[in-house]
């Protein structure tokens, strides 16, 4: 079985790349898939934290790709659960009520890939973290593999972006995270991605209504990418990411929608979110 590898991508920091990595995967999970999540922000490598496996951790991306472990030992597999209830899809869909599996592969912070002329860089090439990738994909049975990259030009990117079937360019709604996007689309257009879809973070609709914030249609139109989805501001989703909180609320049903758009379904861009669906056309200017 052939995996399908998404890279998860911005030129800027603090968008949500690694948030949306996870809401994704989790997302995939909900439907019964096996992912793959590879950690390639060799400058703030952070998943292991998010997922509560810090202390789990015996092996890296770097030591597989320089030789000084394996991918095997690499792996990290994460507890999922089934949903106790049932959730209806829409239209019809079948429920989702089976989880799938969830694998990490985890990055060291710094070194190798981060810093040119750390010791073993010359190691640490495009070709050997694809193969990484693409071992541990086959080693994890991964249907899909989600991968993280950091903000701004680095190794990361171009190795992501030479395995990558689609890339997901994250912006926030602010100006300076949209022009961003811009950027980031047409690196990653240079790169030779073919598929390149819009992830708006943490939409503003109150700031749309208030003239505050630019619109949805204008938000797309200034990446130059078409939209994967939209993640509605959602404070809970930070508080589940450090424990405080159980999984649940608007983004984990927006991260849905984009897992099932991923997988061939035509979702409508706020199903399931009555509060955004409420104000229909005033925030799609």
């Amino acid at each position: 079985m052939k995996s399908k590898f998404i890279m998860i991508a911005s030129s800027k920091g603090g968008v949500g790349k690694s948030t949306a990595a996870l809401g994704i995967a989790r997302g995939l999970c909900r439907m019964g898939k096996r992912v793959l999540v590879a950690d390639l922000d060799f400058g703030n490598a952070c998943l292991d934290i998010l997922l509560g496996v810090q202390d789990s951790i015996i092996c890296t991306l770097q030591d597989a790709v320089t030789g000084k472990g394996s991918v095997a030992d690499a792996l990290v597999k994460i507890p999922v659960t089934a949903e106790k209830k049932k959730r209806r899809g829409a239209r019809g869909k079948k429920p989702f009520s089976e989880a799938g599996e969830l694998w990490l592969l985890p990055s060291s912070v710094g070194g190798a890939g981060c810093v040119a002329g750390f010791e073993g860089e010359s190691a640490f090439t495009d070709d050997g973290v694809c193969s990484a990738l693409t071992e541990a994909a086959e080693a994890a049975d991964a249907e899909y593999v989600i991968i993280d990259t950091g903000a701004g030009v680095n190794s990361a990117v171009g190795a992501a972006a030479a395995i990558a079937d689609t890339a997901l360019v994250v912006s926030g709604h602010m100006p300076v995270a949209l022009r961003s996007a811009q950027t980031t689309v047409a690196r990653l257009s240079s790169y030779g991605v073919g598929d390149i879809r819009l992830l708006i973070n943490s939409f503003d609709a109150s700031g749309v209504i208030d003239d505050r914030r630019k619109g949805l249609f204008s938000v797309i139109d200034e990446s130059g990418a078409a939209l994967a989805g939209v993640i509605p501001y959602d404070y809970g989703l930070l508080l589940t990411h450090e424990g405080i909180a159980s999984p649940g609320g608007e983004a984990e049903g927006a991260f849905l929608n984009i897992a099932r758009r991923l997988c061939g379904e035509s979702v409508p861009v706020f199903e399931g979110i009555k509060r955004i669906r409420k104000l229909k056309k005033k925030i799609y200017q």
